[in-house]
């Protein structure tokens, strides 16, 4: 019992620190390959486009859903992206890979934010970009700016 009761206090730090640092993390701007915006992921987790409409949600539990509040998808801990069926679209590594379900690369997230598709060609950037914030910028790219490149 007192085993369990220190992993799930463990796990509410975990939880609660991941919440800090996404909230501190500040709003992330998404810029085409021109650099023009193309919307934000708020700190609050919402998803705007550039004009500043919520054309959805991205929680930090991983669940993203579009502006009426019907799940899309989901992401995990290991960089694993789902739709809503639970089918998987596919992965980022620790290496910032984008990889479909097949596991051929489709996109890769620098480390300046730059996000460049399979043959290097800048597609989109994220400013500022934070290591950790390089699920909820996949599940962003898969569900609501570039989902052709899951397909």
């Amino acid at each position: 019992m007192k085993q369990l009761l220190t992993a799930l206090t463990a796990f509410s730090i975990i939880l609660f620190s991941l919440q800090i640092s996404f909230a501190a993390s500040g709003d992330m701007e998404i810029r085409n390959a021109t650099g023009s915006s193309v919307g934000k992921i708020k700190s609050d987790g919402s998803v705007r486009n550039k004009q500043g409409s919520k054309i959805g949600t991205i929680k930090i539990s991983g669940t993203v859903k579009d502006k009426t509040g019907r799940n899309l998808g989901s992401f995990d801990s290991k960089g694993k992206l789902q739709d809503n069926a639970g089918l998987l679209l596919g992965k980022v590594n620790d290496k910032g890979e984008i990889r479909n379900s097949k596991g051929s690369l489709v996109a890769k997230i620098k480390s300046n934010g730059d996000i460049r598709d399979k043959t290097g060609k800048k597609i989109a950037s994220a400013k500022p970009y934070l290591p950790d914030a390089r699920l909820r910028l996949t599940a962003y790219l898969c569900f609501f700016y570039r989902p052709d490149l899951f397909k």
